[in-house]
């Protein structure tokens, strides 16, 4: 016997919808939680008789020393210039969601920008 967690939610229109967890292709929809359960262990026990279960194996993931963007992390750490250019680029695209009518204001290292002051 397998224990599977269902999600069992009482609808506006006074229906039930049942959502087995790990089987998300197997939802079920009825007049009751009791109808919606019996045809969640149905569609259960067809799934179970037509599928098994398989162990494979992979390769690893590749290694963070294989990621081409690893060479470029941290190529800025020592710019002066950074953090003006953080804030020119904030304050660009404060201006460009005010032209569009956005009221959301940039955020760099903790505080707001607008027009390039903070």
């Amino acid at each position: 016997m397998m224990t599977y967690d269902v999600l069992v939610t009482k609808e506006h229109n006074k229906r039930y919808k049942a959502r087995v967890l790990l089987l998300p292709e197997i939802v079920a929809t009825g007049s009751s939680e009791e109808d919606v359960l019996a045809q969640v262990k149905s569609a259960i026990t067809d799934l179970r008789t037509r599928s098994r279960i398989v162990q494979i194996d992979a390769p690893p993931l590749a290694a963070a020393e294989d990621d081409p963007w690893l060479r470029y992390a941290g190529m800025w750490a020592d710019d002066p210039d950074w953090d003006e250019f953080q804030a020119e680029v904030a304050a660009v695209s404060f201006r460009a969601g005010q032209e569009r009518g956005k009221n959301a204001m940039p955020i760099h290292n903790g505080g707001i920008i607008a027009n390039n002051v903070r």
